[in-house]
């Protein structure tokens, strides 16, 4: 109880200062993120002209028929829209039904990832949970938005990020970036970082500093509704990924994973702390704002 005590009081400690944490001991075992990771890299080493079957079709004005289910490719989206498009590619993951998985380029990755998927979101839930009684709420305050599954829409994201080596063949635009400077949009989100590293978190100052991958950690942050939620108590921090500095590193690939936490869609969020500083909103209609700005 005593240890539980002092983990809330170091996450709720984070999360109201930086708006990072380093997460260790969280149950997910190497192996699971090492298979995950492996097999992204499978997908993303295919030809261009498959993984193109499974684009992420996008969200229509009224939510029909949108998914954020699939492919995104090199370029397309920009996080910080002052940037050109991201140096990166992504695959999203959602508990959708339409889901396309690309099992016949990868064999098994539904399983694969529906397996991380779940991994992630008990994860999730226990934060939620120690994040709630960290701000003296109810332990579910939280928690008990989160549903994590097909029976209630949910937007939580599994999203497999992988940034290309840097070559003459694919060259940058001026300003061009791995990963502009930008917030997260939810709840929280859980990092999933490689050995390379490149990740930058914004400090009180304004100064970038790097957040050095540590082995066996997940990265957690607070995102702008978690912000919003507990009325600025915790801190949605940017982040960005640079193009590194020096050749080698450049001509090496990157890979990440992200686990986007959201409300389920049709929740309403308003100020835990009853000051409603910000007006209730959603937690659907929230995301399609953020979304529309970003792509």
């Amino acid at each position: 109880m005593l240890f539980r005590h002092a983990c809330i009081q170091k996450i709720t400690h984070a999360f109201t200062d930086v708006g990072f944490v380093y997460l260790v001991n969280h149950g997910i075992p190497r192996s699971r993120v090492h298979s995950a990771r492996e097999t992204a890299k499978n997908f993303f080493n295919a030809p261009e002209s498959k993984k193109s079957r499974f684009t992420r079709k996008g969200a229509a004005a009224d939510g029909s028929g949108s998914s954020n289910n699939g492919w995104v490719r090199l370029g397309s989206e920009s996080l910080n829209p002052e940037r050109p498009g991201d140096y990166k590619e992504c695959f999203n993951i959602t508990t959708e039904d339409d889901m396309g998985w690309p099992d016949e380029l990868v064999t098994e990755f539904s399983t694969e990832f529906t397996s991380f998927y779940q991994s992630c979101s008990r994860v999730a839930s226990v934060l939620l949970q120690m994040m709630a009684l960290g701000l003296k709420q109810d332990v579910e305050e939280f928690s008990k938005m989160h549903s994590f599954n097909k029976e209630i829409k949910n937007a939580t994201t599994l999203r497999c990020l992988y940034y290309p080596p840097i070559t003459e063949k694919l060259g940058l635009a001026e300003g061009q970036v791995r990963c502009g400077e930008h917030t997260d949009y939810g709840s929280i989100t859980l990092l999933f970082q490689d050995s390379v590293g490149g990740l930058e978190v914004c400090s009180r100052d304004g100064q970038f500093v790097p957040a050095t991958p540590i082995e066996d950690s997940i990265i957690v942050n607070v995102g702008d509704l978690m912000q919003r939620w507990t009325a600025d108590k915790l801190v949605s921090t940017k982040h960005r990924v640079l193009i590194p500095p020096n050749e080698l590193t450049q001509s090496t690939s990157r890979m990440s994973m992200a686990f986007f936490v959201h409300p389920d869609d049709e929740c309403v969020i308003r100020c835990t702390d009853g000051s409603e500083k910000y007006p209730a909103v959603t937690s659907w209609q929230y995301l399609q704002d953020r979304f529309n700005a970003t792509y």
